[in-house]
């Protein structure tokens, strides 16, 4: 298995999550403890997006 497919199926997975996410706090939480949770996962999740972007881009320069 090569290392595109599991970054890309990484950032699939982890799109899908956020938007579930998402889609958690439009619909409304419990409380505000919930709430903050919830936006805790978003912006870890976030992160690391930002992470594989900017290391998959550190990579393509290596390359060239």
């Amino acid at each position: 298995m090569n290392n595109a497919f599991i970054i890309y199926n990484l950032k699939k997975e982890l799109k899908t999550i956020s938007e579930s996410l998402q889609e958690s706090l439009s619909q409304g939480v419990e409380n505000f403890e919930e709430y903050k949770y919830i936006l805790g996962k978003l912006h870890m999740l976030d992160i690391c997006q930002q992470e594989i972007s900017r290391l998959l881009e550190k990579q393509e320069k290596l390359d060239d």
